[in-house]
C-alpha cells in the first residue's frame, strides 16, 4: 500500500511544475552581488632563525640581516618585540618590504654559555602575526691560563763598591748577590755587563746560584766620583726577564800638588859664600795620599841645589813637613845669576783617567864680588876709566873716589 501512494505522489510532481507549468515560471534577480573580499598582509621572513657564535670570550660576531616581505596585499606594517638586551635590530620596526640588520653585543655576558631569544615580529592585521625569529647566541670559555712561568728573584738591586785611593782597587764588605725563582719552577740564566771594570762569577747557571762580583781596579775611572754599570740576568724560562742589578764604586779625589811657594830667591853679599838654606811644604788638598819626588832641572851651571828630602808622601788632606832647599856657592862663578827649577811630580795618588799634574818651584841665586882699596888716596875724577890688566880681574871706582881691585876669580 506505501509502495503505491510514493508512486502516486512522485508520478504527480514530476508531472507539475515543468517548464510549461505557468505556475512554476522562474522570475530573474535585481540584486547585485558582493565584491570579493581583499586578503590581508602576509608576514614573509627569508628566514625563521639567525645563529651567532662569537669567535672569543668578549668578542662580537660579525653582524647579520632578515628579510622582511609582505606575502598578501595591502600595507604590512612591522614591528619586533622581545627583544633581549645583547640583540639589537636596525630599524626594530618599519614595513615591509626591508632589510633589518641584526647586531650583537656580548658586553657584560658571562662566557660559556648559549644564549636563545624568541623574537616576534608583530603586524596589526597580518593573518600570520606574529611571526617567530629564533635568535642563539654562543659565547666560548675563556682559554685556559698559561701555565706559571718562573720570575727572576735577586736578593739585591745594587753591590756597593768603595775605593780607598784614587787609581786603587775597590773593595765591597757585601760583594755578592742571589739569583733565584719566585717559585713557580726553575730557570737557566746568563749574566753579561757592557762595563769592563765590572768582573764577576759564574758568568751563568741555573736558579739558586750565588754570584760574586769581583774586586774593582779603578785605574781607568776618574777620581772624586761615582761610577755605577750593571749586571743584566737574562733568561728564556723567565717571564720577567731581564733583570739588573746596580754596581756602584765609589772613588775617592785625586791627591794634589800644592807646594807653600811658587819660588824661592837666594842672595850671598859676597862670593863664594852660601846663603842661609830656606824650605816649604807640600799641601794634599785631594782624598787620596800623595807620593811625590822632586828632581832639579838647572839652567846652566849645576849641582848647586840640594834638597834634604828628595821624595815622599802627604796624607789625603794633609801637609808635608819642612823640606829644606840649600845653595852651594863654593864653585860658583861670583857676580853671576843662577836658576834652576824644582820640579814636583806625584808618584802615586792619582788615575789614568785624573792624573796629576807636576807643580815647578822656581829657584834663582846671586852672589856679589870682594873687593880691595889700591890707592890710599882718593883719586877724584883724576881716573879716565877702568882698565883690565889682568884676565878676571875687575877694578871700579867706590866711594869717595877709592880704586877697587875685585880679589874674587870672576
Amino acid at each position: 500500500m506505501k509502495k503505491i501512494v510514493l508512486l502516486i505522489c512522485l508520478i504527480y510532481l514530476t508531472g507539475c511544475g515543468g517548464d510549461g507549468d505557468p505556475r512554476y515560471q522562474q522570475v530573474p534577480s535585481t540584486q547585485t552581488p558582493p565584491p570579493p573580499q581583499p586578503m590581508p598582509p602576509v608576514i614573509q621572513l627569508n628566514t625563521t632563525g639567525l645563529s651567532f657564535a662569537s669567535t672569543s670570550c668578549g668578542s662580537n660576531p660579525a653582524s647579520q640581516t632578515v628579510e622582511i616581505a609582505n606575502g598578501g596585499e595591502g600595507t604590512l606594517t612591522w614591528t619586533a618585540a622581545n627583544l633581549p638586551s645583547w640583540l639589537m635590530l636596525t630599524p626594530p620596526s618599519g614595513t615591509a618590504p626591508i632589510t633589518v640588520t641584526a647586531q650583537i653585543d656580548t658586553n657584560g655576558l658571562s662566557c660559556g654559555q648559549t644564549l636563545s631569544q624568541t623574537i616576534n615580529i608583530e603586524a596589526s592585521g597580518a593573518s600570520n602575526t606574529p611571526m617567530a625569529l629564533i635568535v642563539t647566541l654562543s659565547i666560548p670559555s675563556p682559554p685556559p691560563p698559561p701555565p706559571p712561568v718562573p720570575a727572576i728573584v735577586t736578593d739585591k738591586l745594587k753591590v756597593s763598591f768603595t775605593a780607598a785611593t784614587c787609581g786603587g782597587t775597590a773593595t765591597s764588605g757585601s760583594p755578592s748577590f742571589t739569583i733565584s725563582s719566585d717559585g713557580n719552577g726553575s730557570f737557566s740564566w746568563s749574566g753579561a755587563t757592557a762595563q769592563s771594570w765590572i768582573q764577576f762569577a759564574p758568568p751563568n747557571g741555573t736558579d739558586g746560584a750565588t754570584v760574586t762580583v769581583a774586586d774593582i781596579d779603578t785605574s781607568n775611572l776618574p777620581c772624586g766620583t761615582t761610577s755605577s754599570g750593571t749586571i743584566t740576568i737574562t733568561s728564556a724560562e723567565a717571564g720577567n726577564s731581564p733583570q739588573s742589578v746596580t754596581v756602584e764604586v765609589i772613588v775617592p779625589s785625586a791627591a794634589t800638588i800644592n807646594p807653600s811657594t811658587a819660588s824661592l830667591g837666594f842672595f850671598a853679599p859676597s862670593c863664594k859664600v852660601s846663603p842661609d838654606p830656606q824650605q816649604f811644604m807640600i799641601q794634599n788638598d785631594g782624598e787620596t795620599p800623595l807620593g811625590w819626588s822632586a828632581a832639579v832641572t838647572y839652567n846652566g851651571a849645576s849641582g848647586w841645589l840640594s834638597l834634604d828630602i828628595s821624595s815622599g808622601i802627604v796624607a789625603a788632606q794633609g801637609t808635608s813637613g819642612n823640606i829644606t832647599v840649600t845653595v852651594d856657592a863654593s864653585t860658583l862663578a861670583c857676580g853671576q845669576g843662577y836658576s834652576a827649577t824644582l820640579t814636583l811630580t806625584a808618584i802615586s795618588g792619582g788615575s789614568t783617567a785624573s792624573p796629576i799634574a807636576p807643580k815647578p818651584i822656581h829657584v834663582g841665586f846671586s852672589h856679589s864680588r870682594s873687593w880691595e882699596h889700591q890707592n890710599p888716596q882718593p883719586v877724584g875724577s883724576r881716573l879716565g876709566g877702568v882698565s883690565f890688566s889682568e884676565p878676571g880681574i875687575a877694578w871700579a871706582v867706590g866711594n869717595a873716589g877709592m880704586i877697587l881691585r875685585s880679589v874674587d876669580d870672576g
